[in-house]
């Protein structure tokens, strides 16, 4: 049980595990970590399970250097992505289970991916709950396959994937950016989503069927809206 921490300006990864079950956090902030926020995909193990629940709290601009002068502020051509050699998720995982839950988050200009648990699979599942998630490098939000179903509820995902163009001196490398896409949302398995807001000036809004080959299915309902401009996929 982790409440009311903090872990930011690392010059790795804010954290690093594999094969954890039952975590619960609070108000927890992992930002500003020059590799991933939280790294899961160490020597192509992760296995965690149990529940996994994030409740709170902020995971923003992984992949970039934070100043050593000005705290919450990104060192100007820092920020480095998967084509310049680093992991630079919010959270990366390899073949894991788990039932995980996002709840009154933000999850903003992660040099990748926002949260990537493309590879969840068997006896595991993703909930979302009132998430923002926005100026993700890659997709902002990746979901594997399972025996159970993913929920995304209440929640605003804006796959605007170029954001680190807009701010050039922030970035070393530029081929990074919308690698995956850039979709709000890209699932193997069978995704509910509830009245949420989908934005993308990516390749697309909704992506399936990626990297393990599975297909998934998605449900909509109750006051849904989409948006998106013309593909400035790079």
């Amino acid at each position: 049980y982790l409440k009311n921490i903090n872990i930011h300006g690392m010059g790795g990864n804010g954290v690093s595990s594999t094969r954890l079950s039952n975590w619960e956090m609070h108000n927890m902030h992992m930002s500003y970590n020059s590799q991933a926020g939280w790294n899961g995909d160490l020597a192509n193990v992760t296995e965690n399970a149990g529940y996994m629940k994030w409740i709170g709290g902020t995971l923003n601009w992984n992949g970039c250097i934070e100043s050593m002068t000005v705290a919450g502020a990104v060192l100007d051509g820092s920020c480095t992505g998967q084509s310049g050699g680093n992991y630079a998720d919010g959270i990366g995982m390899n073949d894991t289970g788990g039932d995980w839950l996002f709840k009154n988050m933000e999850v903003s200009y992660n040099v990748q991916d926002g949260i990537d648990l493309l590879y969840i699979k068997d006896v595991g599942s993703v909930t979302v709950d009132n998430v923002f998630f926005t100026g993700n490098g890659g997709n902002a939000l990746k979901m594997g396959n399972t025996d159970s179903a993913h929920v995304v509820r209440d929640s605003t995902l804006i796959g605007n994937c170029t954001a680190f163009a807009k701010t050039l001196t922030y970035t070393t490398e530029t081929s990074s950016m919308c690698r995956a896409g850039g979709h709000p949302i890209a699932t193997n398995g069978d995704t509910y989503v509830e009245r949420s807001t989908l934005y993308s000036s990516g390749s697309g809004a909704l992506l399936s069927g990626t990297r393990t080959g599975q297909i998934g299915n998605y449900y909509f309902s109750d006051s849904l809206i989409f948006l998106g401009q013309q593909p400035n996929v790079g």
